[in-house]
C-alpha cells in the first residue's frame, strides 16, 4: 500500500528539518553534492561526450562459396499445415563478427527458420551466417532507414511468424530445461491467440554489460504473424504497427512473456563507442524530429539518445520542453519515460543547487501524484528531498519505492521497466542513509542487508556500505552479518580489508580458534588480495601451522 505524503506549504527549510541522530560513520547528506556521490561513490567528473564520427559506407565483399554448415540444429524444424517453417528468426546485420556466432547459437534450437540479411559487411560476418544450417543469407543495400531494413527482413522470411533478433542480442531463459520453455513458447503461438493475426508478443530485454552488470531493462516486441498487414516504422527506434489497406492502424493484442528474455549488449560503454552508435543512429533520430517536431514520442528518444552519450545540456533543453507537454496531457503514454529519463539526467549532470532541487522535488511529486506505482518516481521524491533535509518526505517516499519495486508490472507498451530494477541496491542505499539520519536503527540496518545481497562485487561504494552494516551488526549482536561483511571486504577491489582484520580481531577476543582458521584458510582461497599483505601474514603466522 502506497503511504501518501503531506505536501508542506510555506514553512522554512528549518522548520522541515528533522532532528538527525548521530551514529559512528553515519553518511552525511549535503545540499549541493548529490546523495548517489556519497551513497555510491559515484565520480563528479564529467566525461567526454562520444565523438559524432561520420560512419562511411564500405563496398561489401563478395560472399565465397563455403563448406556444409558447421553448426547443426539438434532440435528439427516445424513445418505447419501450410508447408512454411512456424516461427522464423528475422536478424538485419552489418558487420557484426564479434557477435553474430553466439546469437545464431542461442537460437538454432529455437527457430525453424533463420533470415540474415547483411547490408554491407566486410568483416567476416556473412562467413559465420553460412557456417549455420538454418540460416539463409541475403545482401540488401542499407536504406538509411532501419524500419525499411526490418521490413525487408520480414519480406524475405517464410515463417508464419516472425521473431526479431539483433546480432548483439541472445535469447536466454532462467529455467533449466530450455528446450521444454522454448516448446511451449513455440505451442503457444502455433495454437494462435483469438484476435490473430494483430498479436504482438513482448519479451523482456535486458541491456547489459560485457562484464555482466546489468544497466537497464525494458519488454519489447519480438514476435508477432507474418502478415502483411505487420510493419514496422520510424527511421529509428522501429515501432510495429497493423496498417490497414486503406491506411489506418489496427491496435495491436499484446502479451508479455515471462519465460524467455533477451541479453542485450549492445549499450556497453565500450561496445556502444566502438560501434559508433551515436553516429549511426543521432543523425536519424533528429531527423524524425524536425520531420515531425510535434510528435512527443521522438522528442523523448532524442533526449535519451543524449543523455546515453552525456550530452546533458542537449538532453535536459529537449526532455524539459517535452515534460511540460506531456505533464499537461493526462492521456500521454510517455509521460512516466520522458519524467525519469529527465531527473535520471540531473542526477548524473551533477550541476544540483538548492533551488534546483526544490524544482526536480515538485517534478517528482507530479510523477508520483499520476504513476504512484512506478518506483523511480519515488526514489528520486526521496533524493532530493533528502538532499534538501526534508527526511520526513524522503521516509515516506522512499518506503514507497521499495513496496512498488517489489510489485511493479507493466501496463503499456510505452512503458519500460524502472532504473531500479536493474539497481535495487540504490534504493537501499537511499532508505539506508534517509533512516540513519532519523534515527531508524533497526529499518536502516534492513535496507543495509539487502543492498549487501543485491549489489554487484564492482558497484560503487562498498566500504561505506560495509562499515554502516559491521557497525549496526555489532550493535544488534549479528555476528554472521560481521562474518559476510568481512569476506565480502577480502574480495571486493574497492572495499578497505581492515574490515577483515576486525572480524578476526573480534575473534581473537572471544578466543574462537576454531572458527578464526577456518576464515584464514578461506581467505588463502578465495581472497588474493590479502596475499601479500603484512597483516594477513602475521595472523596465518599465528594461527595456521606451517
Amino acid at each position: 500500500m502506497v503511504k501518501k505524503i503531506k505536501n508542506p506549504q510555506n514553512k522554512s527549510n528549518k522548520q522541515n528539518k528533522p532532528r538527525v541522530t548521530k551514529y559512528p560513520s553515519a553518511p552525511p547528506i549535503q545540499n549541493q553534492t548529490t546523495l548517489l556521490s556519497k551513497l555510491q561513490g559515484a565520480s563528479s567528473t564529467k566525461q567526454a561526450p562520444i565523438s559524432l564520427i561520420q560512419n562511411t559506407e564500405s563496398t561489401p565483399i563478395k560472399l565465397l562459396d563455403l563448406p556444409a554448415p558447421i553448426y547443426k540444429a539438434q532440435a528439427p524444424a516445424i513445418i505447419t499445415k501450410l508447408n512454411r517453417p512456424l516461427l522464423t528468426v528475422a536478424m538485419m546485420v552489418k558487420n557484426e563478427e564479434e557477435f553474430l556466432e553466439d546469437a545464431l547459437k542461442s537460437v538454432i534450437n529455437f527457430a525453424d527458420e533463420i533470415v540474415v540479411v547483411d547490408t554491407g559487411s566486410v568483416d567476416k560476418t556473412m562467413e559465420i551466417a553460412r557456417s549455420f544450417e538454418k540460416v539463409k543469407t541475403s545482401y540488401f543495400e542499407w536504406p538509411n532507414d532501419f524500419s525499411a531494413g526490418r521490413n525487408e527482413t520480414i519480406r524475405r522470411s517464410t515463417g508464419e511468424w516472425i521473431f526479431i533478433l539483433d546480432a548483439d542480442e541472445r535469447l536466454d531463459t532462467k529455467h533449466k530445461n530450455r528446450q521444454a520453455i522454448y516448446d511451449g513458447y513455440k505451442n503457444m503461438i502455433a495454437n494462435k491467440l483469438p484476435t490473430y493475426p494483430y498479436d504482438a508478443i513482448l519479451l523482456n530485454v535486458i541491456n547489459q554489460r560485457l562484464n555482466g552488470t546489468e544497466i537497464s531493462s525494458l519488454f519489447n516486441i519480438r514476435t508477432f504473424p507474418n502478415h502483411p498487414h505487420l510493419k514496422y516504422k520510424n527511421r529509428v527506434h522501429n515501432q510495429l504497427v497493423a496498417e490497414l489497406e486503406n491506411g489506418t492502424e489496427q491496435p495491436l493484442n499484446m502479451k508479455t512473456n515471462q519465460d524467455i528474455h533477451l541479453i542485450h549488449l549492445g549499450y556497453d560503454e565500450s561496445v556502444y563507442a566502438r560501434k559508433q552508435k551515436t553516429a549511426r543512429s543521432l543523425p536519424l533520430i533528429q531527423a524524425m524530429v524536425k520531420d515531425d517536431p510535434t510528435n512527443n514520442v521522438y522528442a523523448f528518444y532524442l533526449g535519451r539518445e543524449y543523455t546515453i552519450n552525456h550530452m546533458y545540456s542537449e538532453a535536459i533543453e529537449i526532455l524539459e520542453k517535452t515534460y511540460q507537454i506531456v505533464s499537461k496531457d493526462p492521456t500521454a503514454a510517455i509521460f512516466d519515460e520522458v519524467l525519469k529519463t529527465l531527473l535520471h539526467t540531473y542526477e548524473v549532470q551533477n550541476k544540483l543547487n538548492p533551488e534546483l532541487m526544490s524544482k526536480l522535488v515538485e517534478y517528482a511529486r507530479d510523477g508520483v501524484k499520476r504513476s504512484p506505482n512506478q518506483p523511480d518516481h519515488w526514489f528520486y521524491l526521496a533524493m532530493f528531498s533528502a538532499m534538501l533535509g526534508d527526511m520526513n518526505t524522503a521516509d515516506v517516499a522512499i518506503q514507497n519505492c521499495v513496496t512498488t519495486l517489489h510489485g511493479f508490472k507493466l501496463t503499456h507498451a510505452m512503458q519500460s521497466n524502472p532504473y531500479l530494477l536493474t539497481a535495487p541496491w540504490k534504493a537501499y542505499d537511499l532508505g539506508a542513509t534517509v533512516f540513519w539520519n532519523l534515527g531508524k536503527k533497526k529499518e536502516s540496518y534492513e535496507q543495509l542487508k539487502k543492498s549487501f545481497n543485491s549489489k554487484p562485487t564492482n558497484g560503487p561504494n562498498w566500504t561505506l556500505t560495509l562499515r554502516c552494516l559491521v557497525t549496526l551488526a555489532k550493535e544488534f549482536n549479528e555476528d554472521d552479518w560481521i562474518t559476510q561483511a568481512a569476506k565480502k571486504a577480502a574480495v571486493t577491489p574497492s572495499a578497505i580489508v581492515e574490515i577483515f582484520y576486525f572480524k578476526i580481531e573480534r575473534l581473537i577476543q572471544t578466543q574462537n580458534l576454531a572458527e578464526i582458521k577456518d576464515l584464514l584458510n578461506w581467505a588463502l582461497v578465495n581472497a588474493p588480495r590479502l596475499h601479500n599483505e603484512e597483516q594477513f601474514k602475521k595472523f596465518c603466522e599465528m594461527f595456521i601451522p606451517a
